[in-house]
């Protein structure tokens, strides 16, 4: 009997993998690409000998993963 394959689905796995891998998206975004839980893509990153990141890896990242601009930054000042 021959599989039934989801191309779409698997598509979106790789990129969203390969994203991650990059460093180009967050855990939480991978997952929500690829469709599947955040638990679940932890499990298929980990799978794929992909290095899990815990929180932002740069200044810069930390203020995208916020949401921020340099405006909002230096808005105090």
């Amino acid at each position: 009997m021959a599989r039934t394959v989801n191309t779409d689905t698997d598509d979106d796995m790789v990129y969203a993998v390969g994203l991650y891998a990059l460093g180009e998206i967050s855990e939480g975004k991978a997952a929500e690409i690829a469709g599947v839980n955040r638990w679940d893509m932890r499990d298929i990153l980990t799978n794929a000998g992909i290095e899990l990141r815990h929180g932002p890896q740069a200044v810069e990242g930390a203020r995208r993963d916020a949401g921020l601009t340099d405006t909002d930054i230096n808005s105090d000042k």
